[in-house]
């Protein structure tokens, strides 16, 4: 590295993510992406826009600075794609930064104080951490956890700053507390400083871009609790559109109209169901970043539905639920295989999700379709709080179906 460090930081974590550049901790310049165009096409235009504006080429850089989360799906899949390839290509280690230590240091640099800080989880949860921030320098005081909002009050105290995304039904309880509210947004600056003052006082040291970890917002609810939450997955042979005990099942594109339908079933299916508002978002989405079905019966009744994303090369399923009366029926296992069609047509290669340690029944049958062990999140889940077990499907081979599905 030269005298002073060079850090190319991107924060593709939450919307509509930012690209930076910094000479140590001081950044040189910043550009918000367009929110009118997907992630994965607007990063590397505006990263040569950045590097040509100051002067600076790809060669010159030392550090690859990254935002590793908690946020969405889709942002961190395609900031890691695009990390990963510079770091081959220019053999530059990465810095791998939490987002809510890239909010504090940004705090740092705007006064400081004791930080709280946090991203909307959504469902009534939050992300937060807590930091001392000053001139620059972040400490951590409490390690970062996902809890309810509600619990998330009661710990905070007079004269803290609650910074990051806070939604505005929540911003009245702050100064309830005492507390100041600063609605700063992650960005690349804050994660191209939180970088350099860990390397630079020995926290931290650059890594190997294949042992860097992303954190998702949320978990996977397609995978939680096996039956009750409809939640059986596989691979099988044969149209998505077959019939299911003598009961022909199509499956389709989720519509706006089938929102109501596909509420009931969420409500209907887990103690802790998406609002409408995550549907709505879902199908908003770009077209084959979200990829939101629905099954219907011969009558055209909405009997199921999945919602998966698709970025970068990866998948994950974010939700998937059946009709209780229809469960066993092999609705699930359409769904998936659907949705697996439109990945393998997409070139994704791993499928990924999560399931609770204690969901052996969940493992055993993830099992026989391919998925493996790729990995453990203490306390990811909660009531009760429990491990989560990262499972990963290869698509690059074929597996039959085996067992029973929903």
């Amino acid at each position: 590295m030269g005298e002073q460090m060079l850090i190319l930081a991107l924060e593709t974590a939450t919307i509509p993510g930012s690209v930076a550049l910094a000479r140590d901790g001081e950044v040189i310049g910043e550009i918000e992406l367009p929110r009118d165009r997907y992630i994965s096409e607007a990063l590397l235009p505006a990263v040569d826009d950045l590097l040509g504006h100051a002067g600076v080429g790809l060669k010159d850089l030392d550090i690859l600075a990254l935002a590793i989360g908690p946020g969405s799906f889709t942002g961190l899949r395609v900031g890691l794609a695009t990390m990963k390839g510079l770091a081959i290509v220019l053999g530059v280690p990465i810095a791998p930064v939490s987002s809510l230590g890239a909010v504090a240091a940004a705090v740092s640099w705007r006064g400081g104080g004791v930080v709280r800080a946090v991203i909307d989880a959504g469902r009534g949860d939050v992300f937060g951490g807590v930091f001392r921030a000053e001139a620059g320098r972040v400490e951590t005081i409490e390690e970062e956890k996902r809890i309810r909002w509600a619990d998330f009050w009661t710990e905070v105290r007079s004269g803290e700053i609650i910074a990051g995304l806070v939604p505005e039904s929540e911003r009245a309880r702050a100064k309830d507390r005492g507390a100041l509210v600063d609605p700063l947004h992650p960005s690349a600056g804050g994660v191209a400083r939180r970088a350099f003052d860990r390397i630079a006082r020995g926290i931290a040291s650059p890594k190997a871009m294949d042992v860097v970890s992303i954190r998702y917002l949320k978990p996977s609810w397609a995978e939680e609790v096996l039956g009750e939450r409809g939640a059986i997955t596989g691979i099988v042979a044969g149209s998505a559109a077959a019939g299911v005990g003598g009961r022909g099942i199509a499956i389709e594109g989720m519509r706006p109209e089938d929102l109501g339908s596909v509420l009931a079933i969420e409500e209907s299916s887990f103690s802790n169901p998406w609002p409408m508002a995550h549907f709505k978002a879902e199908l908003a989405a770009p077209h084959g970043a979200s990829v939101p079905l629905v099954a219907r019966n011969a009558d055209g009744r909405l009997v199921g539905f999945l919602c998966g994303r698709i970025a970068a090369g990866e998948a994950e399923i974010l939700d998937l639920a059946v009709e209780a009366d229809r469960r066993r029926w092999g609705i699930g296992t359409r769904l998936l295989t659907a949705f697996l069609d439109k990945a393998r047509a997409a070139g994704v290669s791993r499928v990924h999700l999560e399931v609770r340690a204690s969901n052996t029944r969940a493992q055993l049958f993830y099992g026989r379709f391919g998925f493996q062990g790729a990995g453990r999140r203490p306390a990811y889940y909660r009531r009760p709080t429990e491990d989560a077990l990262l499972l990963a499907l290869d698509m690059t081979k074929t597996v039959a179906s085996a067992g029973q599905d929903v």
